[in-house]
């Protein structure tokens, strides 16, 4: 019995140091497990087990110790928030709008809008200085109109699939963004659907299947090969449909295609990425073409862009990558897409299941979230043309010498495009 009880809290010591070394627990699998195994050991001492079999090894004493101090951490929280209560520092939702003029604030909204729920009406009090408890804006649409309120039930007037995916590298979403086609410059990425990590967002000027698997694997090297991935049905997607099977093998959904719409975990990223990097560029190339320093239709043109535009541009995805994968989600406990992928690995460690054995077969539906964002970019085949102009090595050594694309430059680039322009106008006959 003392080799049990020696291993059981050399697990719960192990599991707990490692944790702790990775900033704690990022999603409530951990939440859940470390809270069962606290209690449990607070009940050994409740029951006065024998703690001469459970304290005789090292790793046992400082498991109980460790477990000890988080269940005073907890203690010492909810201490402090109760304090922070009778002080005045935290100020409980105010009653100030009864339940009659709740009940008919509610109705009013549900002229213009019979589907509203819950959060949007909580949310159009804030809006207007009122702190209303959940519960009572849930009685007061049940109050207001209680056959709409039955059919808001989960299962009754709409079921959205919730996204689940066993763990990290269970599931890999990948796709390409095409708001600067007009220019042919096309971003592919891939994320995580699990933390949400970026592993890999790249801009190039072809969208073939080459370039696709050159990103893909690369991604590969350094977080390592996904159970499953999910794309759309474009060609530029075949390499990697093909790498997939190769190495997952078949029949079991190594490769998943399907419509954008079932593929919103980068659906939202895309929004994000187009608002906080391509949009610059989308408006710039917009403004070049006005002041006609850029024609779409020159071959010449779209080679100065290109050759100062790639850099500039995957420069910039280059630093939103760090800082997507580093900032805080504030469904998952404040923790970053970084945080999860490496914590999400631990515990999968711990459970002695890695995302290729959780499921013999999986449906096209695996990996849908049906709270996700519309597609906002182009469905089907994308071709998009080679340059059909190339400068002799010759004269591409020199410029390379002469203008280095991501120099700093005071017009967002467009001084060093006009120098290219210039060099090409002077080196080609």
């Amino acid at each position: 019995m003392a080799d049990d009880w020696e291993t059981y809290f050399s697990n719960i010591y192990l599991f707990l140091t490692e944790s702790q070394r990775q900033y704690g627990i990022c999603n409530a699998e951990y939440a859940d497990y470390t809270l069962e195994q606290l209690e449990y050991i607070e009940s050994l001492i409740g029951n006065n087990i024998p703690m001469h079999l459970v304290l005789s090894s090292r790793e046992a004493y400082l498991a109980l110790e460790l477990s000890l101090d988080y269940l005073d951490v907890l203690v010492l929280k909810l201490q402090k928030k109760r304090r922070r209560v009778e002080l005045g520092l935290i100020v409980e939702p105010s009653t100030v709008i009864s339940d009659a003029d709740l009940i008919g604030f509610i109705r009013d909204m549900q002229a213009t809008s019979p589907h509203i729920g819950q959060t949007l009406v909580m949310g159009r009090l804030r809006s207007m200085g009122f702190k209303v408890t959940r519960e009572r804006v849930r009685n007061a649409l049940r109050h207001s109109n209680p056959f709409r309120s039955a059919l808001r039930w989960p299962g009754v007037l709409t079921h959205r699939r919730p996204y689940s995916v066993p763990g990290p590298n269970s599931l890999w979403h990948i796709d390409g963004h095409h708001k600067l086609i007009r220019w042919r410059f096309v971003t592919h990425a891939g994320i995580d659907g699990y933390s949400r990590l970026i592993v890999y967002i790249k801009c190039s000027t072809n969208n073939s299947a080459n370039t696709v698997l050159q990103e893909f694997t690369k991604a590969v090297c350094k977080y390592h090969l996904p159970s499953r991935v999910r794309s759309d049905q474009g060609t530029e997607n075949l390499l990697v449909a093909q790498y997939m099977l190769e190495n997952r093998g078949a029949n079991r959904g190594s490769i998943i295609t399907g419509p954008s719409v079932h593929n919103q975990r980068i659906e939202r990223l895309w929004r994000d990425v187009f608002s906080g990097v391509i949009k610059v560029f989308y408006r710039l190339f917009y403004f070049m073409e006005e002041q006609l320093l850029l024609d779409p239709n020159n071959e010449q043109h779209l080679y100065a862009l290109h050759y100062i535009y790639v850099p500039r541009i995957n420069r910039a995805l280059d630093e939103f990558k760090e800082s997507w994968n580093h900032h805080q989600i504030r469904t998952a406990h404040h923790k970053s897409p970084h945080q999860l992928f490496v914590s999400g690995l631990i515990l999968m460690r711990h459970s002695d299941r890695v995302p290729s054995d959780f499921f013999d077969e999986v449906d096209e539906l695996y990996g849908v979230d049906d709270e996700g964002p519309e597609p906002i970019g182009n469905e089907g085949n994308i071709n998009i043309p080679r340059v059909n102009f190339q400068l002799s090595p010759e004269n591409m050594e020199s410029l390379h010498l002469l203008i280095d694309p991501c120099q700093v430059s005071d017009n967002y680039g467009i001084d060093l495009y006009e120098q290219t322009i210039a060099f090409i106008q002077q080196n080609v006959q």
